[in-house]
């Protein structure tokens, strides 16, 4: 029982309510972005949810949290059905091949960049 107490006292009440805050705004702002997308056009959705991933990233990052939760957490209130699947994996297409080598989480064994860089293309590229 004092080991809970200790805890309580000893917790970082700042970036606790930060947290609190940040969770009461995404549901009520998440319930009006959904309102949102359901009333736009398919093209005026792309734009909307990529304003959404960012802002939910920087509201996570402001809370305290780690951004890939805010871009988790962006893409569970998002509906596959308001984008068109054709579009939706031309994106991902382009994204893996213009980001991935630039993220460039290659191993540190004997491979030339010229050599990874040539894998990856013929990977990503099926």
């Amino acid at each position: 029982m004092i080991w809970g107490v200790l805890a309580l006292i000893l917790m970082d009440w700042t970036r606790v309510s930060r947290r609190l805050g940040f969770l009461v705004a995404f549901a009520v702002i998440g319930v009006l972005f959904r309102e949102l997308m359901r009333r736009v056009s398919e093209r005026d959705r792309w734009y909307a949810g990529l304003i959404w991933l960012a802002a939910c990233g920087f509201g996570v990052d402001w809370s305290g949290l780690q951004f890939m939760v805010g871009a988790f957490l962006a893409g569970a209130i998002m509906d596959s059905h308001w984008f068109d699947q054709k579009q939706m994996d031309a994106l991902r297409h382009h994204l893996r091949l213009v980001a991935s080598w630039t993220f460039d989480h290659r191993p540190q064994f004997m491979w030339s960049p010229l050599s990874w860089y040539s894998c990856q293309r013929v990977v990503l590229c099926r």
